[in-house]
């Protein structure tokens, strides 16, 4: 989406310069622990709901004075980018699981939100059984029951990281808060997309170009991996 938006000359630098510090930042886990530190676990990017970009393109029409010949340029454009993706069920199930929304007075529980939630649950909750004990353990969670209700829960929901505050407040849950941390710790980012798609170019140079598919994939995948564990260990 912002990529769309940069491309309007009048956005271009300031916007390719927050992508650019977004990217390095989530990149690199020293730095995004380093940044949570000092905004309180507050994130630059985190799932969202229609109603928070509804209220993105209010700020974006108030800007410029309700000019709709100024503005509607950009609105088209999130639109485009924005509509398509709005209920994936992995998004939908970040909006759902996150104290920081779920608690709030103008959380949207509607249809769309709940069969969302539904379909990733179905996905990533192969046992039967944990799935029923995931399904009835989360009326918990929606009710502020248990441990989900306490005082300190409820006052550190907008502090704390929500996998932490999963971690803390769900830990005797078993099923809901395994399926919660997993959902909630999928940053939503392109970086390692793009970390990978730099070791693809990397071997696949000029002088390599008549590598099959398979065996290319499987050299990018070592690459990749053996870079990877350089960076942990």
């Amino acid at each position: 989406m912002l990529e769309d938006i940069c491309k309007l000359r009048v956005f271009d630098s300031t916007i390719t310069k927050a992508q650019t510090i977004t990217k390095f930042i989530y990149g690199h886990s020293s730095v995004l622990s380093m940044m949570r530190g000092f905004t309180r676990n507050k994130e630059l990017v985190r799932p969202a709901s229609n109603k928070l970009m509804d209220s993105a393109k209010d700020k974006i029409a108030r800007s410029f004075g309700h000019l709709e010949a100024k503005y509607l340029s950009i609105w088209k454009r999130i639109d485009a980018r924005w509509n398509p993706q709005l209920h994936r069920p992995l998004l939908v199930a970040g909006y759902y699981l996150n104290p920081q929304f779920r608690y709030e007075d103008n959380f949207s529980c509607d249809e769309k939100v709940k069969a969302g939630l539904e379909a990733c649950m179905g996905r990533m909750i192969d046992d039967q059984q944990e799935h029923i004990n995931a399904e009835l353990q989360l009326d918990l969670y929606d009710h502020k029951l248990s441990k989900f209700g306490s005082v300190m829960a409820l006052q550190t929901r907008k502090v704390r990281s929500p996998v932490w505050w999963w971690e803390k407040y769900g830990y005797s849950h078993v099923g809901v808060d395994e399926f919660a941390i997993r959902v909630l710790s999928l940053t939503c980012s392109a970086s390692g997309c793009e970390r990978n798609w730099s070791t693809f170019s990397s071997i696949h140079t000029k002088n390599r170009n008549r590598l099959e598919h398979e065996r290319l994939s499987h050299l990018v995948y070592v690459k990749y991996n053996l870079a990877f564990r350089d960076r942990k260990y």
